[in-house]
Parts: structure tokens; sequence; C-alpha cells
């Protein structure tokens, strides 16, 4: 399982904010990851500037 580093900031200043703050995302994941950790599962953070959408998931070519 990957999970985005988002910038939880810039999400507070969208429509989203409330859901966001509420949520508590720092907990969340925290969460994701004991439960990845507890059935065996894998579990990464990807930085969120990562530019997976420009790579090639061939070669890993950035275009």
């Amino acid at each position: 399982m990957y999970v985005e580093d988002l910038c939880v900031v810039g999400l507070g200043r969208t429509r989203l904010a409330k859901s966001v703050h509420d949520a508590g995302w720092s907990s969340f994941v925290a969460m994701l990851e004991y439960k990845a950790a507890r059935y065996g599962r894998t579990f990464a953070r990807v930085d969120r500037w990562l530019p997976s959408t420009r790579m090639c998931s061939d070669c890993g070519r950035i275009n």
C-alpha cells in the first residue's frame, strides 16, 4: 500500500478543509501503517513531489 505525503496545510484552504482536519491525516496514515504491519502487507509513503504521473511504468523514464 502506498500513501502520498499530502500537504495538509494546502488542503486546509480548499472546500475539503473540514474533512481533512476532522479526519486527522497523520493519525489515519499511522493507523494504515499499523494495520499493514499487522496483516503482513507492505506500506510506503510517497513524497508529494514525486513525478509519478509523468513517469513511464515500464522503464521509469520521466518525460
